[in-house]
């Protein structure tokens, strides 16, 4: 039965990598500009999940006073704003 478990692992991980690597090809068809802002908005995707997970596994006493959704939003109003004042 172990043996499944990790069969069904390793598909699942190849399957992931596949995902991302075929993202990886899009993204390279974008003009530098549009690369650059993508990446903050994955980087920004990528920290409000690892903060929730960490959330999820503190208690709520010992929360920060901010969440990571309304960080992330005003990240990316920001960069928004800044591209418009820039265009």
């Amino acid at each position: 039965m172990l043996k499944m478990s990790n069969v069904f692992f390793k598909t699942s991980t190849e399957l992931l990598d596949h995902l991302f690597l075929s993202y990886a090809e899009t993204f390279k068809q974008f003009p530098p500009r549009r690369l650059a802002i993508l990446k903050v908005e994955l980087a920004a995707l990528f920290a409000r999940a690892e903060i929730n997970a960490l959330d999820a596994q503190t208690t709520p006493a010992s929360l920060p006073h901010y969440s990571a959704n309304s960080t992330g939003s005003c990240l990316t109003t920001r960069l928004m704003r800044h591209r418009t004042l820039r265009s």
